[in-house]
């Protein structure tokens, strides 16, 4: 079985985390894909989150880079990426996620707009399973 992350913070962060952890027992079944917006993704976070990012990054079975150019490439650059193509990477990578799975699963409000709306409303558009949870289904 391949899992896919988007490695944003939040709910891509964890479920990397329980990718990694169910690898680890079950490395000869559980492979881990890491679908990159851009090499520069991290940029703008702090600390152990960056590290989290880039230890994700170099221990994924197989990476996807949807924004692959020079000035993307290295994190310090993250300032000369011009905005559309940030999130045009963004939305090719969550549909490449989409495209990949059999199952997908989110966590969604079911009325905030952007990337995951965008998603579940692309993995609907081409007939994925999806299973979404609200984010207050997680308060505990």
């Amino acid at each position: 079985m391949v899992c896919h992350s988007g490695l944003a913070l939040g709910a891509d962060t964890v479920w990397s985390i329980a990718i990694l952890n169910r690898r680890e027992e079950y490395s000869n079944r559980v492979k881990f894909h890491a679908q990159i917006q851009f090499m520069g993704q991290s940029s703008k976070w702090f600390g152990d989150s960056i590290a989290l990012w880039e230890y994700q990054v170099e221990v994924a079975d197989e990476r996807t880079v949807y924004l692959n150019k020079n000035h993307c490439l290295a994190r310090e650059d993250w300032s000369l990426v011009p905005k559309e193509e940030v999130i045009k990477a963004m939305n090719d990578r969550n549909e490449g996620m989409v495209n990949a799975s059999d199952i997908v699963i989110a966590i969604y409000d079911g009325g905030t707009s952007g990337g995951t709306c965008n998603a579940v409303n692309y993995a609907n558009k081409v007939g994925k399973y999806v299973i979404a949870h609200h984010p207050d289904e997680f308060k505990g």
